[in-house]
């Protein structure tokens, strides 16, 4: 029986915005051939970009682009009490 390949190992992500989609987000996740993307938005950012991937083994390589559209989230109010404010 042959060693599952992890996703990383043949597949990478590079987002056009960074901003709203930082790599440190995007993460892949199981063994070949159920390889999941995980995408995490930036906090509190919204807009567009777009993600490519790129599949690499030996010396072939294919991509695949497409875009993300992160809708802006009206958060409730919140408030932090100071230290000692009695609730």
């Amino acid at each position: 029986m042959e060693a599952a390949i992890a996703c990383e190992d043949l597949l990478s992500v590079t987002s056009s915005n960074p901003a709203l989609l930082p790599l440190a987000n995007l993460r892949f996740e199981n063994a070949v051939p159920d390889c999941t993307l995980t995408i995490t938005p930036a906090a509190d950012a919204f807009g567009t970009g777009s993600l490519v991937i790129t599949a690499t083994e030996g010396t072939a390589t294919a991509q695949f682009t497409f875009q993300v559209e992160v809708t802006a989230v009206n958060d409730p109010p919140s408030y932090d009490f100071p230290d000692g404010f009695y609730r």
